[in-house]
């Protein structure tokens, strides 16, 4: 069962954190509207599609990857220097048929019609680290939420102890359910297996996920693009993002076009390059 506080000791063992809240409630919902309004301006200006690294063109966003909470937390499982590799939204679709649907066509039409309708099973159980190409494991991923993170929305299952070593897949035992209140956060281990739902409820399920490494940590792809966090700079494999000063201004677009060539932003980066 999660703690309601952050522990440390706890995420060394489990590889997962206690939800935290971030925003009051009473900021939730501009929260929330804050997204709406970042959706439309991506729409206007860049292709809707992209979402990853929004925090370089978007000051409330990187506002909170600066996050003292988080960053605090982040400090104490990965140390006094690191970085931000990557961030993205992350949109669960609700499910227009859900249950209700699934039901009906049991009742109707039996079985064969139900497993048509049921788009229910889970994602198999993996983790994300070994595909990323990273020369160590210091890697945190910090989920918000923006919307209800439930089980019935699709809340992140996850397997406690699993980010020790490459987990072999099979289906686990036990498994923990990841559930956050809008403006709360929680931190995983990147190497940590995981698997999600669909979202069974009306409403899109929305997080923005953060992905921290140590600045120790390189890419095997070639130099790579990151926003400064804290600490020491390690090594010269990095190319540092600058911050947004006005939403979507030209520097901004700039900065963004430029990260989304590196492997961080998804692109092949320049492995000739160093700083």
């Amino acid at each position: 069962m999660l703690k309601t506080e952050f522990d440390s000791e706890q995420f060394s063992v489990e590889g997962v954190g206690s939800p935290t809240r971030l925003f009051d409630n009473d900021e939730v919902d501009q929260l929330y509207e804050n997204y709406r309004t970042f959706r439309q301006q991506m729409n206007e200006r860049v292709d809707s599609s992209v979402l990853v690294k929004p925090h370089l063109v978007c000051k409330w966003l990187d506002e909170i990857v600066h996050h003292p909470q988080i960053v605090e937390q982040v400090e104490a499982v990965l140390g006094a220097h690191f970085v931000l590799w990557e961030s993205d939204f992350r949109i669960n679709p609700a499910r227009t048929r859900g249950r209700q649907a699934l039901n009906l066509a049991r009742r109707s039409s039996g079985d064969n019609e139900a497993r048509s309708v049921r788009p229910l099973r889970d994602l198999n159980f993996h983790q994300d680290l070994p595909f990323w190409n990273l020369s160590n494991r210091k890697v945190v991923n910090v989920v918000l939420a923006i919307t209800p993170l439930t089980h019935q929305s699709g809340a992140l299952r996850v397997v406690p102890g699993t980010h020790h070593d490459l987990y072999a897949g099979e289906t686990p035992a036990k498994s923990l359910c990841v559930e956050l209140a809008p403006g709360e956060f929680c931190l995983h281990h990147g190497n940590l297996a995981y698997a999600s739902s669909p979202n069974l409820t009306r409403h899109d399920s929305i997080t923005f996920v953060m992905r921290y490494i140590s600045s120790d940590v390189f890419s095997f792809t070639g130099v790579d693009s990151v926003t400064y966090i804290q600490g020491e700079m390690l090594h010269d494999q990095f190319v540092y993002e600058p911050r947004v000063d006005v939403d979507f201004d030209d520097s901004a677009l700039s900065a963004l076009e430029r990260a989304l060539t590196y492997p961080s932003g998804l692109g092949h980066g320049d492995s000739s390059r160093t700083q």
